[in-house]
């Protein structure tokens, strides 16, 4: 399996035809590093994994790149403004040398926090793959599983302060101006 890196325009993902994104760089106390609210414009067409839809038109993905993390996170809320899930990543590096698109080297391994439930770790037969076919060290490998279990265990004792602090940032990102994608970054 191999690795793909994800941008946070995302301007490698054909299924949008237009968004629009509000990003800026952080440093505080909770978080360091670049934070962006995608919206979906003009889709291709409605993005779906099983049982759930997750871009459509006026979705918006709340993404957030810490420079100092293993992971990236997509919180995401569907066209009527509705918090539905967070999505986080596993990453083998954050780079963000172009700061009008940040991008990631997707590890495969995730973690999903739906509105209601626990927490879902997926991809983990994807990650061993890579591991066997030699795509990723075996450091590489631990420093997936202990973050997406570190994100786990972090999430079950703030549960009670995730969705807010995921509100206050997407309220910060909506009061900045947008940039429409597609565009030359």
């Amino acid at each position: 399996m191999e690795l793909k890196r994800k941008h946070m325009t995302r301007w490698e993902w054909p299924l949008v035809r237009e968004a629009a994104l509000q990003m800026e760089y952080v440093e505080s106390s909770v978080f360091t590093g670049a934070t962006g609210l995608l919206t979906f414009v003009e889709p291709v067409a409605p993005v779906r994994v099983p049982g759930l839809t997750i871009a459509d038109r006026g979705y918006e993905w709340l993404q957030a790149a810490p420079s100092h993390g293993r992971w990236w996170l997509t919180a995401m809320w569907d066209g009527n403004g509705r918090y539905f899930q967070s999505y986080f990543d596993m990453t083998l590096d954050v780079d963000f040398s172009d700061p009008r698109d940040p991008v990631f080297t997707d590890l495969l391994l995730d973690v999903v926090f739906p509105l209601e439930g626990d927490p879902v770790l997926l991809d983990e037969p994807e990650l061993e793959r890579a591991l066997t076919a030699g795509n990723i060290s075996l450091s590489a490998y631990m420093q997936a599983q202990d973050t997406a279990r570190g994100l786990i265990r972090w999430y079950g004792e703030h549960r009670k302060e995730y969705l807010p602090l995921l509100e206050t940032a997407r309220s910060r990102l909506k009061t900045l101006p947008p940039r429409l994608l597609p565009e030359q970054v």
